[in-house]
């Protein structure tokens, strides 16, 4: 193996607590009347069927960011004047609330000097460049591709492969470490590269893509280690 390459929200950085903290201040911001805890798991179904339409190529980034706070609170019944104010809002406050996954600084620290390091990432290229340079991740990394850089996102091969000419190795010279089985272990798979899903939440693999199943699991970054060095 020549180089390791990983995904960022969820693998690298703890994004489901970085979006509950800001959800928090839009919630005090604009007084909305639910719990945070509702808040956020509406949030979260949201998100997700929004970022799923984008992946289909239904909308785009625009899009995603004008309707995912209106179609939040249509599920409260709440209306709001300006919806894409309160989700940029929003943005403003997540892209500077960072938490770490447990491990990713000490992971990436002990592999720094053996491999060439990489970020795969799908989201907008502002807010990605912004958290990996605001929380000092950037000087690790030879290679990051942000999917708004292309006109695509992840699971699609070509992010993939599109990465690996960045780094001049060929797919089969790369291991690829990500959390989502459907974006990151699918899309990696059939692109060539190994695999290892970080399943940090011991989430069962009921049904597969495919046939396609990771090269390794892990549930901890610092397994990594094991298996790399």
């Amino acid at each position: 193996m020549k180089a390791v390459f990983f995904d960022l929200d969820e693998t690298l950085i703890n994004h489901d607590r970085c979006s509950i903290a800001a959800l928090e201040k839009v919630r005090e911001k604009y007084r909305i009347p639910v719990s945070l805890d509702q808040l956020a798991d509406a949030f979260r179904l949201t998100n997700r069927r929004l970022w799923d339409l984008l992946v289909e190529k239904e909308i785009d980034e625009k899009e995603l960011r004008t309707r995912r706070f209106g179609d939040l609170l249509k599920i409260f019944s709440i209306q709001v004047e300006n919806p894409f104010e309160m989700g940029e809002y929003y943005i403003d406050i997540y892209k500077n609330r960072w938490f770490l996954m447990d491990g990713a600084i000490e992971t990436l620290e002990a592999l720094y000097d053996q491999y060439p390091l990489g970020i795969i990432s799908n989201g907008f290229v502002d807010v990605q460049n912004y958290k990996i340079d605001n929380i000092g991740l950037r000087r690790f990394f030879k290679v990051i591709v942000i999917s708004g850089t292309l006109n695509t996102l992840k699971p699609d091969p070509e992010v993939f492969r599109y990465a690996c000419e960045k780094a001049r190795l060929r797919s089969d010279e790369i291991i690829f470490v990500g959390d989502s089985y459907s974006h990151d272990i699918v899309g990696a798979s059939r692109a060539g590269l190994h695999t290892v899903w970080y399943n940090p939440t011991h989430q069962s693999l009921k049904e597969r893509i495919d046939d396609i199943t990771p090269d390794c699991e892990i549930h901890h970054l610092k397994e990594l280690l094991e298996i790399l060095l």
